[in-house]
């Protein structure tokens, strides 16, 4: 029912045999989200984070190779291929690139650490850091609109200097996040 999309967003990302597979976002309050695993194609359905649905979607050809796929919005995610196969670990949440630790006692995040490249990296990172020097404000529930963003592009690609140091923040945090990521796939 309509109240089962308030609680997760599901996106079919792709018809397979077999079933259709969802990618999943839980409410940030954290509330169960009602099953919907039938919702979309009435047939079989297979729950995964988005992150890793999207990076099954992106990387289908990969042979047998190890690589990630991270994205930016809302939040920091990443799908993990390794060998070949989507790597969800044992409890189908592993390879949280956005929640690896950036800087010790850092910004706050939205899953309520410090620190976290999310907390600098996601959208409500970017914009806190772009007007505001309280890196502990609470990051919102839900996402920077695209239009405030967007404004916030503009300045920084005109030479705003909070604007900019916001931007260079967020790649510094990604940047280092990646190196890190690789020295532990293949140093």
């Amino acid at each position: 029912g309509a109240e089962a999309y308030d609680l997760v967003t599901a996106r079919a990302l792709a018809s397979l045999p077999g079933g259709c597979r969802v990618g999943i976002r839980l409410a940030a309050d954290g509330k169960s989200a009602p099953d919907t695993r039938g919702a979309v194609s009435g047939e079989k359905a297979l729950l995964s984070n988005d992150a890793n649905m999207i990076t099954e979607g992106l990387d289908q050809r990969s042979r047998g190779e190890t690589s990630a796929v991270v994205f930016m919005g809302y939040g920091v995610g990443m799908g993990l291929i390794l060998d070949g196969k989507v790597y969800h670990g044992p409890t189908g949440a592993a390879a949280e690139f956005g929640h690896m630790n950036h800087l010790p006692g850092g910004a706050l995040c939205r899953c309520g650490r410090r620190g976290c490249v999310e907390a600098y990296a996601a959208d409500y990172g970017i914009l806190r850091s772009a007007g505001t020097d309280d890196d502990s404000m609470p990051p919102p529930l839900s996402g920077v609109p695209v239009e405030t963003m967007r404004k916030l592009e503009s300045q920084a690609r005109a030479g705003e200097p909070r604007a900019m140091e916001a931007y260079r923040k967020a790649g510094q945090a990604v940047g280092y996040g990646l190196a890190r990521l690789v020295a532990l796939l293949n140093p």
